[in-house]
């Protein structure tokens, strides 16, 4: 009983990042996903920013927005099963963006 509620999130999980729930006229980004998406990066930020977790989420937030933005879900997906090299040639230039957005304000 007690490996039932762990298995059910990952199953949820794997269910909404799969896209099934997604739409095409927002390149397959769901509410969820996105929620997914920022929660993910403030685990792995809060160590590096741990001193400041309000850039933490305004940094992870202008991170997946960007991403919305710049390519669809299926093509995020896709990225992930690419090269480490090739995957930081996609996303280092949208996080130093953000980090370049949010100069000055803190």
């Amino acid at each position: 009983m007690k490996y039932l509620l762990p298995l059910l999130f990952l199953l949820i999980g794997f269910y909404a990042c799969s896209g099934s729930n997604s739409t095409e006229e927002n390149g397959g980004w769901t509410e969820l996903v996105i929620n997914e998406q920022i929660e993910g990066c403030l685990r792995k930020a809060k160590q590096s920013f741990e001193r400041n977790p309000e850039y933490t989420k305004r940094l992870c937030t202008c991170t997946v927005d960007k991403t919305k933005a710049k390519m669809s879900f299926k093509e995020s997906m896709a990225l992930l099963k690419k090269s480490r090299e090739e995957q930081n040639s996609v996303v280092k230039p949208i996080i130093e963006s953000c980090i370049s957005d949010l100069q000055g304000e803190f």
